[in-house]
């Protein structure tokens, strides 16, 4: 699968690690140490081990004035 990323706030982002709950393996994408500027996207591909259940994806991040991270379902 993959998921994009925009960031919609204000400032520029340098972004840090991505990790995934058990089942999501494979990540690649939105480089650690790479900045993501405002309106910019960025893509992290993954696969899906298992055959049911659920899991996140949390992509960590420096700059900004709010959250440090981003995590989705």
């Amino acid at each position: 699968g993959s998921l994009t990323i925009l960031n919609s706030g204000n400032a520029t982002v340098t972004l840090g690690t991505t990790s995934a709950t058990t089942g999501i393996s494979n990540l690649n994408g939105c480089s650690s140490g790479s900045s993501l500027a405002v309106g910019q996207t960025c893509t992290i591909t993954f696969n899906v081990t298992q055959s049911n259940g659920n899991g996140t994806i949390t992509l960590n991040y420096t700059g900004g004035s709010s959250a440090t991270s981003v995590t989705q379902a």
